[in-house]
């Protein structure tokens, strides 16, 4: 549900961005771009302070009893695990717009088999908040510093 409000706001951006590139016209795209990550990342970090200073309580109201025993540390590493996957996906709507398609596809790859290993390893290790908490940190430390240099080379004054 979260997402969604996201990917409202980055599915007519990418090729808005893809149009504007064509057109040469850089400095309408950058904006474009700005104000997604602003709009994106400001609403991931809200969602994700709502939800651990809300969610032990709203949860269970929601979905029910069998939800009341989840942890406020719990809610704190989906948070990041949510903030980390917002700003992945934001970037990819602007990898996408701006044409760098391929070199996206094999940066994810990398990511998801990191992801699904450590992940994996964690989980294993130190159950769901340790996973959660590994799966946000790798998409931001991979992705999520990688993906923005791109973007911003692709919009870059040439």
């Amino acid at each position: 549900m979260q997402l969604g409000f996201v990917v409202m706001l980055s599915t007519p951006t990418w090729p808005a961005v893809a149009e504007a590139l064509a057109r040469d016209d850089k400095a309408w795209a950058r904006k474009a771009a700005k104000r997604l990550y602003l709009l994106g990342g400001g609403f991931a970090l809200c969602s994700a302070t709502g939800l651990v200073l809300l969610g032990p309580f709203l949860i269970p109201l929601w979905l029910g009893h069998e939800f009341s025993g989840i942890s406020r540390a719990t809610f704190a590493c989906y948070g990041l695990y949510f903030i980390a996957h917002v700003w992945r996906h934001l970037n990819h709507a602007m990898m996408i717009g701006t044409g760098q398609v391929g070199k996206l596809v094999r940066i994810q790859l990398i990511e998801s088999a990191l992801v699904a290993v450590l992940g994996g390893v964690a989980l294993q290790q130190g159950g769901i908040p340790a996973m959660l908490a590994t799966m946000g940190t790798l998409i931001l430390a991979l992705t999520g510093s990688f993906l923005p240099r791109q973007v911003a080379r692709a919009l870059a004054l040439r």
